[in-house]
């Protein structure tokens, strides 16, 4: 098995040392060829310097840096554009929220399943662990409420910071987005709804460390952008309808 994971890091030197440490530990010595491409979406607090560090002993890490903040859409594309020559990609947000061991078990049951495409992590599912504040899961459960009554996609829990998937799958879906904010995963999955991709949940084990930057106002963000994808959604239907596309 091979597996790409990008790792999208804004502001995240403080951590970024124990997420490589952790996610090259679970991943090695497992049968699992892999690499980890760290995108550094603006390098303020120059992680870029801990990235560096740890390619520098190990060749499974690598870093792209981007010269200003552009958002996490914006960084997985480009580390999906990196990614070449795998059977498996991730996207795994570059904190200590979700323990890296999740990988393995996210392939392991594709590889069991040829049927489905891509697999998330669900704060929902019934053998998850969660240690949530509960402002966030009041505003999880909200948001989410809002993406089923908005673009039909079954999806459960979009935001949560893993997903692993085919390799064509996943880069067809994150290629076509055009969102750089935090409602990129809503476009994701829209996308790979409209690919006719199968998704499943998977548990997580999440441990909220306070690392992320998401906030209310983020939520607001969010939802304009999620405007934006159902008002695009819409226009693409007129336009196919008349034979436009």
């Amino acid at each position: 098995m091979s597996l790409i994971v990008v790792a999208p890091a804004y502001m995240k030197r403080d951590c970024l040392p124990e997420f490589l440490d952790r996610t090259t530990t679970a991943l090695e010595n497992q049968n699992v060829e892999f690499e980890i491409i760290v995108v550094v979406d603006g390098d303020q607090d120059l992680s870029s310097i801990v990235v560096n560090s740890f390619r520098a002993r190990d060749a499974r890490i690598r870093g792209i840096v981007h010269s200003e903040n552009l958002g996490k859409g914006a960084a997985i594309r480009t580390g999906a554009l990196a990614a070449k020559h795998s059977k498996y990609l991730a996207y795994f947000d570059a904190d200590l929220d979700i323990n890296a061991k999740s990988l393995l078990a996210y392939i392991d049951f594709l590889e069991k399943n040829p049927n489905i495409d891509i697999v998330y992590a669900s704060k929902l599912h019934r053998d998850s662990e969660v240690n949530y504040p509960l402002l966030r899961r009041v505003l999880s459960k909200v948001l989410q409420f809002i993406v089923r009554l908005s673009l039909n996609i079954e999806v459960n829990d979009t935001q949560t910071g893993l997903k692993v998937g085919r390799t064509d799958a996943m880069k067809k879906a994150i290629l076509k987005t055009e969102t750089n904010g935090f409602a990129f995963d809503l476009e994701f999955f829209v996308n790979a709804s409209r690919n006719r991709c199968a998704f499943a949940s998977m548990p997580v084990h999440l441990d909220f460390q306070f690392n992320s930057t998401i906030s209310i106002s983020h939520i607001f963000q969010i939802l304009n952008d999620l405007f934006r994808i159902r008002t695009k959604i819409n226009r693409d239907k007129v336009e196919k309808s008349v034979g436009i596309l």
